[in-house]
């Protein structure tokens, strides 16, 4: 500092410090707010990304066109343990032969096998293809048609719960079972999967399946019922022995698909699963 500096110099020195301490810390906020908003996005794109990860069915879980080249499995002895309702195989599947009522099967027939989940997309692109033709061939006597509930996502109620509610129509409502598990999905989760929107896939809320249950004609009193006994949780260990089941048949996505036990490998959409199914009679 200059010996000689008057008062007035070094009240302006003082003055532009002071100056230059408050732009820089202007800038230091500026600085800290950016970091913070880009972190904020950041975090918030990767939920949006697990979100619709979970949701969409586009995990390596929920298998392409073709079956998971590892699902190379087939059924193994049974690892379910607890009671298994009536409609239920050993395995967790619920055939239909050609009364189409749930736990009866078209002798010497081949046996069509789809592991799915209500929220898997490609689940649904095969229903949306095959779901009328399969439930005919069943009919006619051309097939058995099993369908193997399979809760993929087991945190989102529409999944969990859809898998138990399969159960519960197969075991209380045997004769209802096939238009129930192609009503819920046509009505409400093919849909998602042809026009997904821009924000993801949000799943259908719980009530939907019991709605399903009322126009498929069951009373208010056994709709009443199915609520009562689902939110008691029931079936509830009976599906997690059927994930360690699907686990030890060295399956490893939905939808998996099995001609006469054996995984389908080829592309099963474009008529693929039809030509599958001729060639096995």
């Amino acid at each position: 500092m200059a010996k000689n500096e008057t008062n007035a110099q070094r009240r302006e020195r003082a003055r532009q410090t002071a100056a230059k301490l408050r732009e820089e810390e202007i800038k230091r906020t500026k600085r800290n707010r950016i970091i913070a908003v880009v972190a904020g996005v950041v975090v918030v794109a990767l939920l949006a990304g697990v979100i619709w990860f979970i949701v969409s069915g586009g995990s390596n879980k929920s298998a392409g066109k073709a079956a998971d080249p590892s699902s190379s499995g087939v059924q193994s002895s049974s690892e379910i343990t607890t009671e298994i309702p009536n409609g239920v195989n050993k395995y967790g599947g619920i055939s239909v032969g050609k009364d189409l009522t749930a736990g009866t099967a078209n002798e010497g027939a081949p046996r069509v096998s789809i592991y799915f989940d209500y929220l898997c997309s490609h689940c649904n692109h095969l229903e949306a293809e095959y779901a009328e033709q399969l439930a005919t061939m069943a009919k006619n006597g051309e097939i058995t048609l099993e369908y193997y509930p399979t809760s993929i996502y087991p945190n989102v109620p529409f999944s969990a719960d859809g898998q138990r509610a399969e159960m519960w129509m197969a075991n209380h409502a045997p004769d209802k079972y096939i238009d129930f598990h192609n009503r819920v999905m046509a009505e409400h989760t093919i849909p998602l999967f042809e026009n997904p929107s821009s924000g993801g896939i949000v799943p259908p809320e719980v009530d939907k399946l019991y709605e399903v249950a009322s126009e498929v004609g069951l009373s208010s009193a056994q709709v009443a019922q199915m609520k009562e006994d689902l939110g008691g949780g029931a079936y509830k260990e009976l599906v997690e022995q059927l994930m360690n089941q699907f686990r030890a048949n060295g399956f490893t996505g939905t939808p998996t698909v099995l001609i006469n036990g054996e995984v389908l490998k080829t592309d099963w959409s474009n008529g693929g699963l039809t030509k599958a199914i001729e060639a096995a009679k």
